[in-house]
């Protein structure tokens, strides 16, 4: 199958962060093909060590954003910030996780990764399975774009991982690592500034 190179470039350089959606339901077809999406990136051993849970309750919104955020105010209070700082950056991220029509939160299980004699080794075996789930959030991300939906990785849950599995109720050896935050979008955010291709790329070439 041929796919115009040009389309794929365009889809990649025109996703963007969106952190405004309109109130508007995401239909649940959309949802389906979004997580079928990224149950296609490249796993390490094919090991598939993504999970998924899908938020769209208002219930389970407040309850996964406010475990979060609780644990998020004892990190600031210990980081020494004031306690107006503290609301003020609580409240924006609660306010944008339950105003976000769904959020698919997205874990790392290692169960069927391999398992080593060392710690370095298995260790090497976290960074593969994180690097997949990774691989199918972007995915993911491209495939909302692709159907006109916004999206907003965050990985809010990496710093509140046992308050995040309690309220959710899922496997105790699932690990959180990140939300995307999914829904039309009501903002068009501006193209961030990219590094230059020779900044960052080293040719192997004579010298």
């Amino acid at each position: 199958m041929k796919i115009d190179p040009l389309q794929v470039k365009e889809l990649i350089k025109t996703r963007r962060t969106v952190r405004k959606f309109l109130q508007k339901e995401v239909e649940r077809e959309k949802i389906k093909d979004l997580i079928k999406a990224a149950m296609w990136a490249p796993s390490a051993h094919n090991s598939q060590p993504w999970r998924f849970f899908v938020i769209t309750s208002k219930k389970t919104k407040e309850a996964f954003s406010l475990s979060m955020a609780r644990k998020w105010e004892k990190d600031l209070r210990q980081d020494k910030v004031d306690e107006k700082t503290i609301r003020e950056l609580t409240e924006d991220s609660h306010e944008r996780f339950i105003f976000s029509p769904v959020i698919i939160v997205v874990f790392v299980d290692m169960s069927e990764m391999q398992r080593y004699h060392d710690e370095k080794r298995n260790n090497y075996e976290k960074v593969m399975a994180i690097q997949s789930v990774s691989a199918a959030i972007q995915n993911l991300i491209l495939m909302a774009h692709a159907f006109g939906l916004g999206s907003n990785w965050r990985c809010a849950p990496l710093f509140a991982q046992e308050e995040v599995k309690k309220v959710l109720k899922v496997n105790l050896n699932w690990e959180p690592i990140a939300a995307i935050s999914i829904g039309y979008p009501e903002e068009v955010p501006q193209a961030p500034k990219r590094k230059n291709i020779d900044e960052v790329v080293i040719w192997d070439e004579e010298r």
